[in-house]
């Protein structure tokens, strides 16, 4: 279930370029100019390593060519 929801959420951004019928598609939001997620071994609460955020943003990554930024902080967000 959560490598589908990935894909759908991936599917709701516009893509760079033109979709593979080579016609503009409309989709809810538009391309993200950057995507940021924390370091795995950060992310988990109970000190185990967790890929949640990376994986959730690979589709989305690769739909519209745009780089993940790993960061160890939330505030490295904000600096940058």
């Amino acid at each position: 279930v959560g490598y589908e929801r990935t894909e759908y959420f991936a599917e709701k951004f516009e893509r760079h370029g033109l979709e593979m019928n080579s016609e503009p598609t409309r989709r809810r939001w538009p391309s993200p100019s950057a995507l940021y997620a924390l370091l795995p071994e950060q992310s988990s609460q109970n000190g185990g390593i967790n890929y949640r955020q990376i994986e959730m943003l690979l589709p989305l990554a690769k739909r519209t060519n745009v780089t993940i930024q790993i960061v160890a902080t939330p505030q490295q967000v904000a600096e940058s």
